[in-house]
């Protein structure tokens, strides 16, 4: 399988979970951490702009919460409101060059509080599909 960098859109939103995803504690070996690190690191850049977007608007429709920043929760009566507003900005696809791991490299990852379907995010992500076809 080729491995190296690969230009890929993904969805703002779905961007931000991964970018929460990579942050969490990970044991990676080899290549996979080298992967996990470089790919954080161009998220992080890339969804900067969506993040900031997405904390104005909980600033504009949200509730202050006690450490001083603001907080929205589905049951607010301006939760439509902030979905509207969102939505189309979160479904707006970001390129985004990833680079890929191997199968048997991406099988050096382990985190322990990610679930099935995490790791198939991640998988879907980090690992080169375009031989697959």
């Amino acid at each position: 399988k080729r491995k190296g960098k690969n230009n890929m859109k993904i969805a703002n939103e779905i961007l931000l979970k991964i970018k929460v995803l990579l942050s969490q504690q990970i044991e990676a070996k080899g290549r996979a951490s080298y992967a996990i690190s470089k790919n954080l690191r161009k998220i992080n850049q890339e969804i900067a702009a969506y993040e900031e977007f997405r904390n104005s608007l909980v600033a504009k429709y949200g509730e202050e919460s006690e450490n001083g920043g603001h907080t929205i929760s589905m049951t607010s009566e301006y939760w439509p409101d902030f979905i509207d507003e969102l939505t189309p900005v979160a479904n707006e696809s970001t390129e985004i060059e990833v680079y890929h791991l191997s199968d048997s490299d991406f099988d050096n990852i382990f985190c322990e509080t990610w679930t099935p379907a995490d790791y198939d995010l991640i998988y879907q992500l980090l690992v080169d599909h375009s031989e697959d076809k």
